[in-house]
């Protein structure tokens, strides 16, 4: 299983890292960003692939192909895809910030993602089934709070894009987050024909007064403990489902 994320920043890596026990791996990557910032760790024993790629969608797609697929998928018992990210939520009222997001599907009218799914036979924009029922029992296990719902995706951090998103056309369109590669990673997952499956914790939004308002350390710390608590849980579940389907 690869946990993929475009988060880079020091803190976010030794998180995960010291979560999984974590070691840095020697897979000679060409790339220098996946040759130092790919780590092995496991859970309950089954290895699995920790690979912070950095933002943008053609990195996602670089990292999943070159990365994934050449060098790590052929020795992958259980493969698939968990990708971390964080979202900027629209202004509907019940999406309060350190929510986590589930995603359903996730939509990018960006050229790089129109030339992936040229490649692909599979041009779905939704997220595997399987693993999102996964993640929703491990939730309710867990009483973590989750939403899910559309994704709109744009390599853009301009609030003039995102604010208007927010307020307006982005839940008329029953859009419920905006993120940036959520969509590269699930065209290039079918690309390559392994399940993939997201987690974004809810980093901002707009509320329903219209005021733009962000999550404090404290929140997004709780969130993040969250998103490492259902990725270990699906994995598990994951491994049971593998295990099962082989017998």
């Amino acid at each position: 299983m690869l946990i993929i994320s475009p988060k880079t920043h020091s803190k976010s890596v030794k998180q995960f890292v010291d979560f999984f026990n974590a070691k840095k791996s020697d897979v000679p990557f060409w790339h220098s960003n996946f040759k130092d910032y790919h780590f092995i760790g496991s859970i309950d024993g089954e290895p699995i692939h920790l690979l912070f790629c950095g933002y943008g969608e053609g990195t996602m797609y670089h990292a999943i192909v070159h990365a994934y697929e050449k060098f790590l998928k052929k020795d992958d018992k259980n493969p698939g895809i968990i990708y971390v990210g964080a979202c900027f939520a629209s202004s509907l009222s019940d999406i309060n910030l350190g929510d986590i997001v589930i995603p359903t599907s996730s939509h990018s009218d960006s050229e790089i993602v129109k030339e992936i799914q040229i490649k692909s036979e599979n041009t779905s924009e939704e997220f595997n089934e399987g693993l999102i029922e996964n993640m929703l029992h491990a939730a309710n296990e867990l009483s973590i709070p989750v939403q899910t719902g559309r994704i709109f995706c744009k390599e853009t951090y301009d609030p003039d894009f995102w604010f208007p998103f927010a307020k307006d056309w982005g839940p008329k369109q029953d859009y419920i987050a905006g993120e940036v590669e959520s969509a590269a990673c699930i065209t290039v997952s079918n690309l390559i024909n392994v399940p993939c499956v997201a987690l974004l914790d809810v980093k901002d939004k707009i509320n329903s007064d219209g005021e733009y308002i962000i999550a404090n350390d404290e929140v997004r710390g709780k969130a993040f403990e969250n998103i490492l608590k259902l990725i270990v849980e699906v994995v598990k579940n994951s491994q049971i489902d593998l295990m099962l389907k082989t017998k």
